[in-house]
């Protein structure tokens, strides 16, 4: 009787364990996700730009569309072979979705082209975040919530706030004539995207452990937020300049990418520290597994 009392312990730690490393595949799929948000984000602003007979953008395409199908590929042999693990929506519809957008976005204007792309966006966003929701089992770990909610929603959310800048801007930059609209959305969103900064900058530095220190560190040694700030000061004075329009969009597209890796950057660095959390008792039982016996 004793005997199998003792066992009993060692089979639910076998079980979190499992659980563990269930967490960690979560984690990898994400950090596939992310590269596809990468470069979808790349494909609506060089889409925009097109629109406006920016044809430096049309010699970007290939490989962006190229990466894009390899990912949606890669990600959907991940998810049908975890399929036990998550209830997500089908990813066909996803597929379909970039399908639909790749033939039909040369058709639209720029304002269509740019909200086919932000759907499509939200929903890869959706994504990682149940699976990520759905794989978490620390539910009682009020600190890791927060830094999944954190890196997971409000970054990613601050991300894509940065890209559609750089959309944005990167498409009135090779305009020839005015676009009022187009102009008021780039006040919007740069005004939101303050917004979401301070957000960020107020959050994260309220909370007190080891992950939340070392994301931090990650931030502060990529220049996150304060090439962030500069990017977005930047775009207006870029937009006004004397130089040509040809060197303008370049200019959008290039600054708003470097900001953006940057980014992305610190995304994959702190997947790779939270796929690395243990709960203690679990730490303990891996380190000497007798001692829990």
């Amino acid at each position: 009787m004793n005997e199998q009392l003792a066992i009993e312990p060692i089979t639910d730690f076998t079980k979190v364990y499992q659980q563990h490393l269930n967490r960690k595949l979560a984690y990898g799929i994400v950090k596939q996700f992310f590269e596809l948000l990468k470069f979808t984000q790349q494909h609506r602003a060089v889409s925009m730009a097109i629109l406006e007979g920016d044809d430096f953008f049309r010699n970007l395409l290939p490989n962006i569309h190229s990466r894009v199908e390899t990912l949606l590929k890669e990600i959907e042999l991940q998810l049908d072979n975890s399929s036990q693990l998550y209830a997500l929506p089908p990813f066909a519809e996803l597929k379909n979705e970039w399908a639909l957008l790749n033939s039909c976005w040369e058709k639209l204007k720029v304002i269509q082209t740019f909200e086919i792309h932000n759907h499509l966006i939200k929903k890869i966003s959706a994504l990682i975040w149940l699976i990520v929701e759905q794989s978490n089992y620390e539910k009682s770990n009020s600190q890791i919530d927060y830094l999944n909610h954190f890196i997971f929603r409000e970054y990613v959310e601050l991300l894509e706030a940065v890209a559609q800048i750089r959309g944005i801007s990167t498409h009135l930059a090779s305009t020839r004539e005015k676009d009022p609209a187009m102009e008021e959305l780039l006040n919007y969103t740069i005004n939101r995207t303050k917004g979401l900064l301070l957000k960020a900058k107020g959050g994260l530095s309220q909370v007190s452990s080891p992950e939340a220190d070392q994301i931090l560190t990650f931030i502060g040694q990529n220049l996150c937020f304060i090439k962030m700030e500069g990017f977005i000061h930047e775009v207006p004075s870029i937009l006004h300049s004397n130089e040509d329009y040809i060197s303008k969009s370049q200019t959008c597209f290039k600054h708003g990418t470097q900001v953006l890796n940057a980014f992305l950057i610190v995304l994959n660095a702190s997947v790779s520290v939270l796929e690395q959390t243990l709960p203690p008792e679990l730490e303990t039982w891996i380190n000497n597994p007798r001692k829990l016996s």
